[in-house]
């Protein structure tokens, strides 16, 4: 009587290999959506300081001035080979009493990462009362 050796079929290989392909994949394209959402969260991070400071100086002058004179409106940040650029502009949205003006401030920040444009923004809102 003759033993024979239990060995894997060609099609148990085969189911393997594609199973480990199909996880391989996997594994790698999540790998690269984790960097993608590093990568999006450091320029965040690194831009946040500079959107904060401009509309800060944004609302202070609308704030005391009635204008945005001594505020650059349009602006680029570089940060190693990665330009961020931002557009800032502001309207009246009305007067509330006497000579009192209520302004909304819009400060739009975008970059590049590869193709994809990405842009945040961030509003606010200034009160100018004049001095009597």
């Amino acid at each position: 009587m003759l033993h024979r050796t239990k060995t894997f079929t060609l099609v148990e290989v085969m189911v393997a290999t594609a199973v480990l392909a199909f996880s391989t994949v996997l594994i790698y394209r999540a790998f690269f959506i984790c960097l993608d959402a590093f990568n999006y969260y450091t320029d965040y991070l690194y831009i946040t300081p500079q959107v904060n400071e401009t509309m800060w100086k944004a609302q202070d002058s609308l704030s005391h001035l009635g204008t945005l004179s001594d505020v650059e409106r349009l602006g680029e940040v570089t940060n190693g080979n990665k330009r961020f650029n931002w557009d800032l502009s502001y309207m009246l949205l009305d007067g509330i009493k006497d000579d009192c003006q209520l302004y909304r401030i819009d400060l739009v920040t975008w970059w590049y990462a590869g193709a994809k444009r990405i842009e945040i923004s961030k509003t606010a809102y200034a009160l100018f009362m004049p001095r009597q």
